[in-house]
């Protein structure tokens, strides 16, 4: 059996390298949304209010 520690070592070594698929940024004069997809990123302007109702959602987990 592999210690919990080394998982935590692997995950944590695997989340160092991994690329972001979503990155939001913030600007003076808005929102914009970077997508990527393999290679390909996409950017979007997205409304401030939109990304404050999203976050402020409460999130439900189904018990199982």
């Amino acid at each position: 059996m592999i210690p919990a520690s080394d998982w935590n070592v692997r995950l944590l070594s695997r989340a160092v390298i991994e690329q972001p698929s979503l990155i939001l940024s913030f600007y003076s004069f808005g929102v914009m949304l970077h997508k990527r997809d393999g290679d390909r990123i996409t950017e979007h302007p997205v409304d401030p209010a939109q990304v404050a109702l999203a976050l402020s959602a409460k999130v439900r987990s189904e018990e199982h």
